[in-house]
């Protein structure tokens, strides 16, 4: 109860039911939300770290497939007795995949 200034009369503390929200913390329903939100925060994370994975996957790939194409293309050159410049251009691609690849 507390006094009202202006009146002088007793009343019910208008502040009391938020007290008491405050001392008993979350009800159910807002612990439920709480934990609702939380999973679905993990969810949406490991969804984007999932996406990254194949992402990477995908990059790693073609990077392999390229190098698998310099090398035959290397190769070819050789049999056929290609020029050395051509040879070694395709060398130094090779060399810079494979850099890029072990990164």
């Amino acid at each position: 109860m507390t006094v009202e200034k202006s009146t002088g009369q007793e009343q019910i503390n208008k502040n009391l039911p938020k007290e008491i929200k405050t001392v008993l913390g979350l009800s159910k329903y807002g612990k439920v939300q709480q934990t609702i939100y939380e999973k679905r925060k993990e969810l949406k994370e490991k969804q984007y770290e999932a996406l990254q994975g194949e992402k990477s996957k995908k990059e790693m790939d073609e990077k392999r497939e390229s190098i698998r194409k310099t090398q035959q293309e290397i190769e070819d050159l050789e049999n056929a007795e290609g020029s050395e410049r051509e040879i070694k251009k395709l060398k130094g691609k090779l060399r810079t995949l494979e850099a890029e690849h072990n990164l």
